[in-house]
């Protein structure tokens, strides 16, 4: 067996021999001075931040709650304040002129004054109608009114005698007055056409004939017809002949004229 040998002392100088750790310097006044600044900036620069976020939630929300705000107001200005309309003068026209009847009135007058009629009475109903709309409605329901014409009936005119006509003309005006006999003269014009009818064949008896050419529907009255004459008495009518002498007779303007065969 080996005999077990003591540990050998070790030499001082082979201790001095062995290096010794180097001890940690403390830090020095100027690097602490610099990360203490270093730190600083980083703490300002988080606080920075999240003041920044704020603002722009806080900007971003004030943005919206601006936008909302003009965007009522607009809405606002676009509702137009409605304007009083008054209908009254319509509805009285409507009460006044709307319970005509179809019967006596010609087809075609009677058919413009339904037609204002039925217009009226829409935009009295209309709670949307303009103070212009009204006023057309009513000026129209007015003239249709005004230009009824009535149909002819034979049985509505009267045949007086020429010289109860020819001694007071103006009693008879606007009465419907009817007369038969021979055209003496015919001057054509554009809007009117003008006769001088000899009542029964007499010469002296002669009254004076005024008419639309329309009423003719296209036929010319000539010179020795033998016509039947109904129409409105005008009065005395007077002009000068061509010797420049005046001449007065009965008037009358037609509805109708009857050429007899």
């Amino acid at each position: 067996m080996d005999e077990e040998k003591d540990p050998q002392p070790t030499s001082p100088v082979a201790e001095e021999a062995q290096p010794a750790k180097k001890a940690k310097k403390p830090l020095s006044k100027k690097k602490k001075i610099i990360i203490g600044v270093i730190v600083a900036l980083f703490v300002i620069g988080a606080a920075g931040g999240n003041g920044n976020g704020g603002g722009n939630t806080a900007a971003s929300s004030g943005s919206q709650t601006s936008a909302s705000t003009t965007v009522e107001k607009k809405e606002k200005k676009k509702t137009p304040t409605k304007v009083k309309v008054d209908k009254s003068e319509l509805e009285s026209y409507i009460d006044s002129y709307g319970s005509v009847a179809a019967d006596g009135y010609t087809e075609d007058s009677y058919q413009v004054y339904s037609s204002a009629l039925e217009n009226a009475k829409s935009v009295d109903a209309d709670e949307d109608a303009t103070q212009s709309q009204v006023d057309s409605a009513k000026g129209n329901l007015y003239t249709a009114y005004n230009g009824l014409v009535e149909a002819f009936n034979p049985a509505n005119y009267s045949w007086p005698a020429y010289r109860d006509v020819a001694r007071n003309p103006d009693s008879y005006s606007g009465q419907k007055l009817a007369f038969k006999g021979k055209v003496l003269q015919v001057v054509e014009g554009d809007s009117e056409t003008d006769l001088r009818i000899a009542t029964d064949g007499r010469y002296d008896d002669v009254i004076f004939v005024g008419f639309d050419p329309s009423i003719m529907g296209g036929t010319r009255v000539l010179e020795d017809d033998t016509v039947t004459v109904y129409g409105t008495c005008v009065g005395q009518y007077s002009y000068q002949s061509t010797l420049g002498a005046k001449i007065s007779l009965p008037g009358l303007y037609a509805d109708q004229i009857e050429i007899n065969q």
